[in-house]
């Protein structure tokens, strides 16, 4: 119990950004069920439309092997959000986003066999898509934002830490040459008082 208080303290964040995806997701699948109405004429389109594969249809008919894919892929997901340690509020939003987006068609796949997507930008002749798939989109976007721009140590030391870590080296070499010319310098001292005597 504890522990899950503790989780949930940690987590409260992209726990929250998820529940809300997968309510919104659900409540406007049926909503827009069954619709065909153009929001902007010849630009933004409501256009309901049963999707049986992923994005741009792509794996269509095979609905175990997309569920597992899902689910392999949100165990994985998972995991390496257990183990990442620096978290902030971008990261947990868009983790929430893309859990909740993963979810939200998820529960459609498993329940109907398909996926209820009904946004349409005929301007572009885009895929019709949902709220969970934009989500899902958002998420990735603000996902490599995070990692590209917040958190550089995810692809090694910054620019910052490298510089840092060259000048302590060459501090470093500096210390140890003039340690060594020291000591070079006490035994020549030593032996002209030796010769002298």
């Amino acid at each position: 119990m504890k522990k899950t208080l503790e989780y949930l303290k940690k987590y409260y964040l992209y726990i929250l950004v998820a529940v809300i995806v997968i309510l919104v997701d659900f409540l406007t699948k049926i909503i827009f069920a069954d619709v065909d109405i153009p929001i902007i004429n010849g630009v933004l389109r409501l256009f309901s439309r049963k999707n049986t594969g992923v994005a741009f249809s792509f794996l269509e008919g095979k609905l175990i092997l997309i569920i597992s894919i899902c689910i392999l892929f949100l165990i994985l997901f998972s995991i390496g959000n257990h183990f990442f340690k620096n978290q902030n509020k971008l990261y947990l939003i868009s983790v929430g986003l893309i859990f909740g987006g993963a979810i939200g068609n998820l529960i459609d796949r498993i329940v109907l066999g398909y996926v209820r997507d009904f946004i349409y930008f005929e301007l572009t002749n885009f895929a019709i898509f949902n709220v969970a798939d934009a989500c899902l989109f958002i998420g990735v976007v603000l996902l490599g934002v995070y990692f590209l721009f917040i958190d550089k140590k995810f692809f090694g030391k910054n620019d910052k830490t490298k510089n840092q870590s060259l000048g302590k080296d060459s501090q470093n070499k500096n210390l140890e040459e003039n340690s060594q010319n020291n000591t070079e310098n006490l035994a020549d001292s030593k032996k002209d008082d030796k010769s002298a005597k």
